[in-house]
């Protein structure tokens, strides 16, 4: 029996004469023939419905790790903003008022009378809205009429705001301001 041995890489291939119905030759280069190359529908079609339940058994925990990363992200926002508004009382030596005009927007309010409360004398900046980024997220003070007051020493006035989420099964969290000008998130 005559054999002929093809390399291809790192493949060896013995051809013999009774392997002759397997391959076929193109231009001098020997190919096999009738091989199964890819899948079949039969594979795709299950491997198509494994994915499909687990994307159905995914879904739901995807959902509310987001609203809670939303929720997480609102809550540093705010912090973060709090913030700026306390460095801007002390470089500006002014009291500065956040004042929450809803549950997704506020603006700084410079105290230009130091009365630490708005009154027409007093200049507003610009309104920052959460809206577009936390959808879902809203925030209130704690106690009715609460707004942050930073003093130009770093000192705050104390108090609490909400950040809830309207999706269910998240925890709210709470951002807390100390006398002596720190702002915390809790929970």
């Amino acid at each position: 029996m005559a054999s002929l041995t093809i390399l291809c890489g790192s493949a060896e291939f013995r051809y013999t004469s009774r392997h002759a119905s397997c391959f076929s030759r193109f231009r001098g280069v020997m190919i096999l023939k009738n091989s199964r190359f890819g899948f079949t529908v039969i594979e795709l079609l299950i491997v198509l419905v494994i994915m499909g339940i687990l994307t159905t058994i995914a879904a739901p925990n995807y959902w509310t790790f987001m609203a809670q990363r939303r929720l997480n992200g609102t809550a540093r926002h705010l912090a973060m903003h709090f913030m700026q508004a306390r460095a801007q009382a002390i470089t500006t030596n002014k009291k500065i008022i956040v004042n929450l005009l809803n549950g997704n927007q506020y603006c700084f309010v410079t105290d230009n009378d130091g009365d630490e409360t708005i009154s027409s004398g007093d200049t507003s900046g610009a309104i920052y809205d959460i809206y577009p980024d936390y959808y879902d997220v809203t925030f209130a003070a704690a106690s009715s009429g609460f707004n942050p007051i930073f003093r130009p020493d770093g000192t705050s006035q104390t108090g609490t705001i909400n950040v809830s989420s309207s999706v269910a099964g998240i925890t709210a969290k709470t951002i807390t301001f100390s006398r002596a000008g720190r702002v915390k998130i809790n929970g």
